[in-house]
């Protein structure tokens, strides 16, 4: 078990300091961003229209967080991720 695997379930278990949404996304070597961002969908239980862009996508996501706390820890990182696009 990796540490993050630790921080994960000690949230998820205990007192999750306030954070409504914990988000664990594996991004692995291949990024794409589509493909996070429906990582990311999924694990919130939204449903990301097919025909929508990238942008778009973030725009949905964006919005259903925009008032709540989360956490997104990114596992298996192996490039620079820019998170303002997801």
């Amino acid at each position: 078990m990796t540490l993050f695997n630790k921080v994960n379930n000690s949230l998820l278990e205990g007192d999750r300091l306030g954070i409504e949404y914990l988000i664990w996304v594996v991004v692995s070597k291949e990024f794409q961003l589509e493909k996070l961002q429906a990582k990311v969908a999924k694990s919130l239980g939204l449903a990301l229209i097919d025909n929508d862009d990238a942008n778009q996508h973030a725009s949905v996501i964006s919005y259903y967080l925009a008032d709540n706390s989360f956490l997104l820890p990114l596992d298996d990182v192996w490039k620079l991720v820019n998170l303002l696009g997801v």
